[in-house]
């Protein structure tokens, strides 16, 4: 039926994931990346941290999860959000770079969002003009339509202005961030 399918291609996605090489196990995060001592926010994980790339010289922003306070269903739960999160490969979605599991912690690589965040921006700002509110709704729209198309189905189940940030201070270009809440979905039934 309709669940088993739905089943069968979480399950495609998820090896897509681990086998891209993006998911790593068997290598460890320092050997990439030089974690700097800046922290670029604080959620519910813990502190992000700016990191560099050593191949490469980029930013990047790192979140990281103890394993050790989580319970085998909330592991199993972290895991499936980086695997989906991998996938995902859209112009106003922020890329999660790579992951990096080890038995006592999991890394999150995720491009580093140099603009702040879109309630920030607004607070500041006081009120956009007509033509900045229309850009900044539609560039939110395009990265949920991305979302909910039939090729992911995923609902990401925490849109707030706070997880739309921008991609750099001196421009417009607005990405969507953290995927802690999101599910894949079978549009066959109610959320």
């Amino acid at each position: 039926g309709v669940g088993e399918g739905l089943v069968q291609m979480q399950q495609m996605k998820k090896s897509c994931a681990v086998l891209s090489g993006r998911y790593c196990t068997d290598r460890v995060l320092e050997k990439d990346y030089k974690l700097l001592d800046k922290v670029l926010g604080t959620g519910m994980s813990g502190p992000v941290h700016l990191a560099e790339g050593k191949s490469d010289g980029r930013k990047y922003a790192v979140k990281s999860f103890k394993k050790s306070g989580l319970s085998l269903k909330n592991r199993q739960e972290l895991k499936n959000e980086a695997e989906l999160y991998l996938q995902l490969d859209h112009p106003h979605i922020a890329q999660l770079s790579r992951v990096y599991e080890t038995d006592k912690v999991l890394h999150l690589v995720m491009e580093h969002m140099e603009g702040g965040e879109l309630c920030s921006r607004l607070l500041g700002r006081g009120r956009y003009t007509e033509e900045a509110a229309a850009g900044a709704a539609y560039q939110m729209l395009l990265a949920v339509a991305y979302l909910h198309a039939p090729a992911n189905q995923i609902a990401h189940r925490d849109l707030k202005l706070e997880n739309f940030l921008y991609e750099r201070k001196d421009t417009n270009v607005l990405k969507l961030i953290d995927f802690g809440f999101a599910k894949f979905w079978d549009p066959s039934t109610r959320m």
